[in-house]
């Protein structure tokens, strides 16, 4: 079912949970996901109502005074859709609404207030889906955005226009941070919220002048023209004080200087990634130091990495992975390997395997096999680690036998013991739930949320003790390597040493990261 939710802004914790659990069964409009920089904002939150099949209230004293939610209600009424009021907080639902059963959810925790939505929504569903709640015709013509009156006396409104311009002003929606700003400081001049956009329309101009000159800069660097670039940089950073916007990368082309530990960018597809220098370790496990050591990690033996990497931040996700879809990844043979088309077609594969649970946003994208993996990263310029760099990449220099360090800590890793989703259902967890476990370069989830593909082929032991120099292990067999542990396993498979494989397949508790080399100069 699409559910639309109309709430304050006051009340959006508690709604962002309840929007994350319905959304395993339902598809869901909620603004904070859909209103982007650059949208109509006001025509998209319309066209949310119009596709809805339900569009729930969510009534609390500042819901009920704000002049956005009324807005939202009564068009919803006036196109005749289910509508589902949830009494949040004690209040006096509007007249408009009493006809309509309003379930009461004050004082319910979120486990309760999502069964009775699930209870209200299994009601409703037989009456939507037999059409009894018809699109009038001819259909009712779009409100107007609310606006607020000048000089009006400060209500709840200006505090819910300055919240959404706020929003705007954080996307970089200039325009329309601009018109909200502007719209709050005519209403309520000499208040809190009129000092504050004040202040943000001041630095709104100082932003609008640094886009500016960063688009004059950008104009030479599409010309070719680096030179005149790079003398226009020094001045664009210290006169403006703008160093922070570089929206297209190009500090470390104008200012040539060699990434290092700590450094982080975002690569072309908006991936973020950290920086991995050349250096030494020790790969695999001694028995005599790591007592849960397996035998496919030992011997223990020195490696060097010669050549630094950018490295992704996280597991690639639902999201970014999406990105390869629309891009024909499935319909085009173009990055697939010779091996990899032959596995795509007699296997009829035209998309990754879903999960229930594991497919919001930002989860670690999974169901994905080696072959996916693979022609994914020809798609995107990058590739898989090599099981070495992995291992370097999570424990360090240092040699750790975890991420974080060399003894293990509930809270650092989603493991099994984490129990994310309850006991029956265990899942992945957003990108970034775990910044205490992030390992010495700065890469998060190296152990657990998902065991990673890496580039090598499954040898069951190392060969020696002695040095190797970029090692890249088997050249052929039947599986591959995968590394980190996952949401399913206990704490001894979130070791960074510990090696484990797959057949290629598709697994709910496999997932992806990949690196770029950095060219040699």
């Amino acid at each position: 079912m699409k559910l639309f939710i109309s709430y304050s802004r006051d009340d959006k914790r508690i709604v962002y949970q309840m929007a994350d659990e319905l959304r395993i069964d339902h598809t869901i409009w909620i603004d904070k996901e859909q209103l982007t920089g650059g949208q109509v904002w006001w025509d998209e939150i319309l066209k949310g109502i119009e596709g809805c099949d339900c569009f729930i209230t969510v009534l609390s004293p500042r819901s009920i005074d704000s002049m956005y939610c009324s807005a939202e209600t009564q068009y919803a009424q006036s196109l005749n859709k289910a509508i589902l009021p949830l009494k949040l907080k004690n209040c006096v639902p509007p007249e408009s609404l009493s006809n309509f059963q309003i379930v009461d959810i004050v004082d319910a925790n979120l486990d309760k207030i999502i069964r009775y939505c699930e209870r209200s929504l299994h009601r409703l569903e037989p009456h939507i889906n037999a059409n009894e709640f018809p699109m009038p015709d001819p259909r009712p013509k779009r409100p107007r955005v609310p606006t607020l009156k000048k000089d009006a006396p400060p209500s709840e409104h200006v505090y819910e226009q300055l919240a959404m311009a706020e929003v705007a002003f954080k996307r970089q929606a200039w325009p329309l941070a601009e018109n909200l700003f502007k719209q709050v400081l005519a209403a309520d001049p000499h208040g809190e919220p009129g000092k504050i956009a004040q202040e943000r329309l001041a630095e709104l101009v100082h932003a609008l002048d640094c886009e500016q000159a960063y688009k004059g800069i950008m104009r030479f660097v599409e010309d070719g023209n680096l030179d005149m670039a790079r003398r226009l940089w020094p001045e664009y950073v210290t006169r403006r004080g703008c160093a922070d916007y570089d929206q297209r990368n190009v500090a470390a082309l104008l200012i040539h200087r060699e990434p290092q530990l700590g450094d982080t960018r975002t690569d072309d597809h908006g991936i973020e990634q950290v920086y991995v220098p050349p250096g030494e370790f020790l790969m695999g496990s001694d028995p005599n130091i790591d007592k849960q050591a397996y035998p496919d990690e030992q011997p223990q033996h020195p490696v060097r990495i010669t050549r630094g990497f950018w490295l992704d931040m996280h597991p690639l996700t639902n999201a970014a992975y999406r990105a390869f879809i629309k891009a024909g990844g499935y319909t085009k043979d173009q990055g697939w390997s010779a091996d990899g088309l032959k596995w795509r077609t007699e296997n009829n594969i035209t998309a990754p395997e879903d999960y229930k649970g594991f497919t919001d946003d930002l989860q670690p994208r999974v169901g994905v096999s080696w072959w996916e993996a693979d022609a994914y990263a020809r798609w995107r310029g990058a590739r898989l680690l090599t099981e070495a760099e992995w291992e370097y990449a999570a424990r360090g220099p240092k040699s750790l036998i975890y991420p974080w360090g060399n003894e293990y800590k509930l809270g650092y890793a989603n493991i099994d013991e984490s129990n994310i989703g309850g006991a029956h259902l265990k899942k992945t967890s957003p990108i970034g739930s775990y910044p205490q476990g992030k390992s010495w370069c700065g890469a998060h989830d190296m152990s657990g949320n998902v065991w990673e593909w890496v580039a090598d082929y499954w040898p069951n032991k190392y060969i020696s003790n002695k040095l190797e120099v970029d090692p890249f292990g088997q050249k052929t067999g039947s599986a591959r390597v995968v590394r980190g542990g996952s949401w399913n396993d206990g704490s001894q498979y979130a070791r960074a040493a510990c090696r484990n494989f797959n057949l290629r397949s598709r697994s709910r508790g496999v997932g992806l990261r990949f690196a770029l080399s950095v060219p040699i100069t």
